[in-house]
């Protein structure tokens, strides 16, 4: 039987070198900008280190707690001026437009400027995660506010709290939901007992800090609710929790956030603001 002869390699195409290339810059781009990249730390940790970057922390912190304090004080005003409940509705001016602006409600404002022990915070925020815009008025916020007046740093939450207090403040109108009444649903016994929430969905003049319009709402739980679903799967034959599917009260909480949308967006569109 014959020997097995060794396999030249075939000879490089210039398509073949052009790919080599392509790598091999791409390689080269990302090093020179690793380079950069820690050039730039080791400057600002030495320049943080300085008499001059010791200033510049300062007033940068400085500037950040007048923004906070800032923030803290419209809301005061804001919660002010919502209108008392049982107030009946009023129209919008002409032309207002308030179905794609940041919704908030009137429990995540009194977190903001009151100092709320552990469990009403918990459970006002609970509440107000099934009516608030979670991206412009996150709990961050609150981690920001918190630590107001504090000389250490507050940690990553606040941080990206005041990122959003920075957006906020390019925000010409909001919704704010003043809550009256509000119960959440829970599973009991096989069943459930059904969530309800009153209140009145008030648009305000962010920046202008006054309530232009108001149209009062009732949501409550739907009669029939399923849960479960989604997709289970097994890793080396155990099986693990469905993905994409929901347990009882999550599914409660769902049913009833998604009726309370709906009910504000035609009380907005009831008062001329859809």
């Amino acid at each position: 039987m014959a020997a097995p002869q060794p396999i030249a390699p075939g000879p490089q195409t210039p398509r073949s070198r052009s790919k080599v290339g392509c790598v091999l810059g791409c390689l080269g781009t990302v090093a020179l900008l690793m380079v950069a990249f820690f050039a730039w730390l080791g400057y600002a940790v030495y320049h943080a280190g300085t008499p001059e970057g010791q200033r510049e922390i300062a007033e940068s912190h400085k500037q950040d707690q007048a923004e906070i304090e800032a923030f803290v004080g419209r809301v005061k005003k804001i919660a002010a001026v919502l209108p008392q409940r049982g107030t009946a509705d009023a129209a919008c001016p002409a032309g207002t437009k308030a179905r794609f602006v940041p919704v908030v409600d009137s429990l995540y404002l009194t977190a903001v400027v009151n100092d709320l022990d552990p469990k009403d915070r918990s459970d006002r925020l609970a509440k107000s995660k099934l009516l608030r815009d979670g991206l412009s008025f996150p709990e961050s916020i609150l981690d920001a506010v918190r630590g107001t007046g504090k000389d250490e740093d507050s940690g990553f939450g606040a941080t990206w709290g005041l990122s959003s207090i920075k957006t906020l403040d390019d925000k010409p109108l909001v919704v704010v939901v003043r809550v009256d009444a509000f119960d959440l649903p829970r599973v009991a016994e096989g069943s459930f007992v059904a969530g309800s929430l009153a209140g009145s969905a008030v648009v305000v003049d962010w920046k202008g800090e006054r309530a232009l319009c108001h149209g009062v709402f009732e949501a409550k739980s739907s009669e029939q609710i399923s849960y479960g679903g989604g997709v289970r799967l097994k890793v080396g034959g155990i099986p693990m929790p469905a993905v994409g599917g929901s347990d009882a009260q999550e599914a409660l909480n769902k049913d009833l956030k998604e009726n309370a949308s709906s009910e504000i967006g035609k009380a907005l569109a009831r008062i001329g603001a859809g």
